[in-house]
């Protein structure tokens, strides 16, 4: 009779965007100002004189880690994903789209994938979230994909930091 053959628990991975040169965002009409985007803002002042007491909440709004374009993309109009993202409130009232199946976040990585690589252009970094999400919680069909578009060149995966798994 033959061994077993011993099992080892694959490495959990992330998803991060190829490194690529990117410009700063900045409207060139603001060049002769000196309001780009690199100029201080202005703190608000706070008067000594009066003291005002911060009312807190009874449920404390946790601050959504998603970007405000995910959100918007999952179905939160723009208000209140500025206000998800702030940790301004709990729950919301909006229609949110069925992408928490991770066949949905599949099949828009790879219609994605195929724009991207017809027009040689990079994935949006929506659809990089979206899928880097689903592999962190170590979907092996979007771990599948991810690998996938890794061989393509249109994303780097690395190995998460604080994982507990052993590489095997």
């Amino acid at each position: 009779m033959r061994k077993p053959v011993p099992w080892t628990e694959p490495l959990r991975l992330t998803v991060e965007t190829p490194k690529t040169r990117r410009r700063k965002p900045t409207n060139p009409a603001d060049a002769g100002n000196g309001i780009g985007a690199e100029a201080p803002r202005s703190k608000p002042r706070t008067s000594p004189r009066s003291p005002v007491r911060k009312l807190t909440p009874t449920v404390t709004p946790s601050k959504a880690t998603a970007s405000k374009q995910l959100l918007t993309l999952l179905g939160h109009n723009e208000s209140c994903a500025t206000l998800r993202r702030a940790g301004g409130i709990v729950s919301c009232d909006c229609r949110i789209k069925a992408m928490e199946d991770p066949a949905i976040t599949v099949g828009l990585a790879i219609h994605f994938a195929r724009i991207s690589l017809a027009q040689r252009a990079p994935l949006p970094a929506v659809i990089i979230e979206l899928l880097a999400r689903r592999v962190e919680e170590g979907d092996p069909a979007c771990v599948m994909v991810a690998e996938w578009l890794e061989t393509c060149g249109l994303l780097d995966l690395k190995p998460l930091r604080n994982s507990k798994r052993r590489p095997g």
